[in-house]
Protein backbone atom coordinates (compact mmCIF):
# COMPACT_ATOMS: atom_id res chain seq x y z
CA UNK A 1 0.00 0.00 0.00
CA UNK A 2 2.90 2.30 0.73
CA UNK A 3 4.43 1.79 -3.20
CA UNK A 4 0.81 3.28 -4.28
CA UNK A 5 1.03 6.11 -1.50
CA UNK A 6 4.06 7.22 -2.74
CA UNK A 7 3.45 6.75 -6.64
CA UNK A 8 0.27 9.16 -6.33
CA UNK A 9 2.30 11.69 -4.08
CA UNK A 10 5.35 11.75 -7.79
CA UNK A 11 2.31 12.24 -10.02
CA UNK A 12 1.07 14.99 -7.87
CA UNK A 13 4.06 16.99 -7.61
CA UNK A 14 4.39 16.75 -11.37
CA UNK A 15 1.12 18.14 -12.23
CA UNK A 16 1.46 20.85 -9.84
CA UNK A 17 5.16 21.99 -10.73
CA UNK A 18 3.46 22.11 -14.49
CA UNK A 19 0.69 24.17 -13.44
CA UNK A 20 2.66 26.79 -11.59
CA UNK A 21 5.29 27.39 -14.68
CA UNK A 22 2.28 28.00 -17.18
CA UNK A 23 1.67 31.67 -18.24
CA UNK A 24 -2.14 32.48 -17.86
CA UNK A 25 -3.69 34.10 -21.10
CA UNK A 26 -6.32 35.63 -19.17
CA UNK A 27 -3.67 38.97 -18.11
CA UNK A 28 -4.02 41.67 -20.48
CA UNK A 29 -1.00 43.50 -22.05
CA UNK A 30 -0.35 47.33 -20.70
CA UNK A 31 1.12 50.33 -21.51
CA UNK A 32 0.44 52.70 -19.01
CA UNK A 33 3.35 55.76 -19.92
CA UNK A 34 5.36 56.01 -23.96
CA UNK A 35 6.14 59.84 -24.18
CA UNK A 36 8.31 62.09 -26.90
CA UNK A 37 10.74 64.39 -24.93
CA UNK A 38 10.59 67.09 -26.33
CA UNK A 39 8.06 66.62 -28.39
CA UNK A 40 8.92 69.22 -30.96
CA UNK A 41 12.76 69.30 -31.75
CA UNK A 42 14.82 71.28 -35.25
CA UNK A 43 16.29 69.17 -37.97
CA UNK A 44 19.54 67.77 -36.69
CA UNK A 45 18.39 67.34 -32.82
CA UNK A 46 17.28 64.39 -30.63
CA UNK A 47 14.59 63.33 -28.44
CA UNK A 48 14.18 60.68 -25.97
CA UNK A 49 11.15 58.06 -26.41
CA UNK A 50 10.42 56.72 -22.84
CA UNK A 51 7.97 54.04 -21.72
CA UNK A 52 7.12 52.56 -18.28
CA UNK A 53 4.84 50.18 -16.62
CA UNK A 54 4.04 48.04 -19.21
CA UNK A 55 2.45 44.94 -17.60
CA UNK A 56 2.28 41.21 -18.87
CA UNK A 57 4.34 41.80 -22.00
CA UNK A 58 6.94 39.28 -23.06
CA UNK A 59 8.02 41.10 -26.01
CA UNK A 60 8.19 45.14 -27.13
CA UNK A 61 9.28 46.44 -30.34
CA UNK A 62 8.98 50.09 -31.55
CA UNK A 63 8.77 51.12 -35.64
CA UNK A 64 10.03 53.30 -37.47
CA UNK A 65 13.42 52.29 -37.41
CA UNK A 66 13.90 51.80 -33.63
CA UNK A 67 13.21 47.63 -33.20
CA UNK A 68 13.38 45.47 -30.32
CA UNK A 69 13.35 46.97 -26.89
CA UNK A 70 13.44 46.21 -23.31
CA UNK A 71 9.65 46.10 -21.98
CA UNK A 72 10.95 47.79 -18.67
CA UNK A 73 11.10 51.03 -17.86
CA UNK A 74 13.73 52.43 -20.92
CA UNK A 75 14.07 55.17 -22.88
CA UNK A 76 15.41 55.33 -26.75
CA UNK A 77 16.91 58.04 -28.13
CA UNK A 78 15.69 59.19 -31.76
CA UNK A 79 16.88 61.86 -34.86
CA UNK A 80 14.29 61.98 -37.35
CA UNK A 81 14.77 64.40 -40.54
CA UNK A 82 10.24 64.64 -40.14
CA UNK A 83 7.60 64.76 -38.34
CA UNK A 84 7.42 61.16 -36.71
CA UNK A 85 5.25 58.89 -34.98
CA UNK A 86 6.54 56.25 -32.76
CA UNK A 87 4.05 53.35 -32.45
CA UNK A 88 5.49 51.33 -29.01
CA UNK A 89 3.60 47.59 -29.35
CA UNK A 90 3.61 45.20 -26.67
CA UNK A 91 2.71 41.39 -27.25
CA UNK A 92 2.30 38.34 -24.27
CA UNK A 93 0.24 36.01 -24.22
CA UNK A 94 -2.80 37.97 -23.05
CA UNK A 95 -2.81 39.58 -26.71
CA UNK A 96 -0.92 42.79 -27.47
CA UNK A 97 -1.28 46.82 -26.68
CA UNK A 98 -0.19 49.89 -28.51
CA UNK A 99 0.92 53.41 -27.64
CA UNK A 100 2.13 56.74 -29.86
CA UNK A 101 4.00 59.55 -29.62
CA UNK A 102 5.12 61.63 -32.00
CA UNK A 103 8.16 63.66 -32.43
CA UNK A 104 7.27 67.29 -34.91
CA UNK A 105 10.72 68.32 -36.44
CA UNK A 106 10.99 72.10 -37.04
CA UNK A 107 13.13 73.91 -39.85
CA UNK A 108 16.23 74.78 -38.78
CA UNK A 109 15.41 78.94 -38.06
CA UNK A 110 17.42 81.16 -39.40
CA UNK A 111 20.08 83.49 -38.03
Amino acid sequence: MSRILCGCVVVLAIVLSACEDSPTSSEAVGIAVFMALPGTITLGSTSTLSWNSITNATGCTINNGVGAVSCTNSSAIVSPTVTTTYTLTATGPGGSATAMATVTVQAVPDR
